[in-house]
């Protein structure tokens, strides 16, 4: 396994930390983490928890070139032969599996020139008090994730790399359907036609799929299924800019299926949702 990290210090926001770990099994990557300590002190006396939601959107885990998610990590200062290490320790889930597996790794690291106390400690965002309509939280905590770790497999959407796999299968799909066809069980090969679905023109020679495309392709479908009721004089465009980033979250099919269910119904255009978390999570695997 080989590791490295940098540990940051500002002063007006206080330690933040990107690590690299790759190894046989499992690669992580954790990029602009804060560090909630108020100093030097409090790192070597003894693990310091890292807050949920940074680990959640800005860190990525792959194992055996699958998908894994940090549930809790924690950093301690410390020292082998007299150097300086830091020591991460977590637990991390296997998407797939849904298996809990203890992780650790230690990585050299240069102190950097910070208090031993007195310092600004990072306060905890906490999930329920996200604004997903405000721009500054989607680029502090989606903008920002990390990207696949060099070498590693990344997860399943990100494979896709926006080839018009979601998009383009749905736009199959619907050519080849009768629309007097009930709907069955969620798939992009068994999709009801939507309401004249506004058409896809691409650059000649490009066929590749645009995010805003992606966004407005997902929502078509969630109108078709009829899953979506927007509100009367309301179009998917209203919709489009901020399902965008939602969909582009490295994170697993769940987390970003209550994430988009709970944003979807906090909007004007929206006037109901009528598919369950686990429902959604499914489409937007298959998507």
């Amino acid at each position: 396994m080989t590791a490295s990290c940098t540990l940051n210090w500002y002063s007006n926001r206080g330690f933040e930390l990107d690590l690299e770990s790759a190894g046989d099994e499992i690669s992580v990557r954790l990029v602009g983490v804060p560090v909630p300590a108020d100093g030097l002190a409090e790192l070597r006396a003894a693990p310091v928890a890292l807050h949920a939601l940074d680990i959640l959107f800005k860190a990525q885990v792959d194992i055996e070139q699958g998908p894994g998610q940090f549930q809790d990590a924690a950093v301690q200062l410390s020292e082998v032969d007299g150097a300086p290490v830091l020591v991460l320790s977590a637990n991390i889930e296997d998407v797939e599996t849904e298996e809990i597996i203890p992780y650790t790794v230690e990585a050299a690291v240069l102190v950097p020139d910070a208090p031993e106390s007195g310092g600004p400690r990072p306060s905890e965002t906490l999930e329920d008090e996200l604004d997903w309509e405000d721009e500054t939280t989607l680029e502090r905590l989606v903008v920002a994730a990390p990207e696949s770790t060099p070498g590693a497999a990344p997860a399943k959407r990100v494979q896709e790399e926006r080839s018009g796999g979601g998009l383009e299968a749905l736009l199959k799909a619907l050519a080849n359907i009768d629309d007097e066809d009930e709907p069955g069980p969620i798939s992009t090969e068994e999709l009801p036609r939507p309401p004249e679905p506004e058409p896809v023109v691409q650059p000649e020679g490009d066929q590749t799929f645009s995010a805003d495309q992606e966004a407005r392709g997902f929502l078509e479908l969630l109108i078709a299924r009829e899953a979506l009721e927007l509100e009367d004089g309301q179009e998917i465009a209203a919709l489009v800019g901020g399902v965008k980033p939602i969909l582009a979250m490295q994170v697993p099919p769940s987390k970003m299926a209550a994430i988009l269910s709970e944003w979807l119904l906090d909007q004007e255009a929206v006037a109901d949702l009528y598919v369950g978390d686990e429902d959604l999570a499914e489409m937007l695997e298959q998507w």
